[in-house]
């Protein structure tokens, strides 16, 4: 017999799943509302410097930057990177996903702040097995090299990102050719 899941998880993931098919809409109105609304149940149940908040926060303020709200989402990075520091947490999935939505977000505005967040976020992620979120990371610092006008960096990640693709399919199929696109525009120094 299945046990039921207790309600505030339920609650917790429903809001995450619909924040994200709204993201996939390009619905990004109803997704901010959905992230802030998944923060303040996540405040609420698991305390305001739990993972779930901070990583409630990541995810707020990377659909705060899609709107171009850059001042909130990089506000709420700082706390959220403040919240780790605090507890001496440089390795954890979550802060992972922090230097990831701090590298997304600086990635035009502070590229050479951006690419070191980058740095810190791939660290993390290789200490795993590749997956979707290590081929992020691997295109945001390929986009954050070409903004400083590292091409070998640039080349490096997205020829990393292209074997995992390859070696792994179908994990990262869905972007190949684009990545094969940001690879050539790297070597060719654009």
């Amino acid at each position: 017999m299945r046990r039921a899941l207790p309600s505030k998880i339920c609650w917790r993931c429903l809001l995450d799943v619909l924040a994200s098919l709204y993201d996939g809409m390009g619905l990004v109105d109803r997704q901010i509302a959905l992230r802030r609304q998944q923060l303040d149940e996540a405040r609420r149940l698991s305390g305001h410097n739990s993972d779930d908040s901070v990583s409630a926060m990541a995810q707020l303020a990377d659909a705060l930057a899609t709107a171009e709200q850059r001042s909130e989402a990089a506000s709420l990075l700082r706390e959220a990177a403040a919240m780790l520091d605090a507890r001496s947490d440089d390795n954890s999935r979550t802060r992972f996903w922090v230097d990831l939505m701090q590298a997304s977000l600086d990635r035009r505005g502070d590229p050479a702040h951006g690419l070191a967040a980058t740095e810190r976020a791939l660290a993390i992620a290789k200490r795993c097995p590749p997956d979707a979120a290590l081929l992020r990371t691997l295109q945001v610092r390929g986009e954050s090299a070409v903004f400083v006008g590292e091409y070998e960096q640039a080349r490096q990640a997205f020829a990393e990102k292209v074997r995992i693709s390859e070696e792994r399919a179908p994990l990262g199929a869905n972007d190949l050719c684009e990545t094969y696109g940001s690879l050539a525009d790297a070597l060719l120094g654009f």
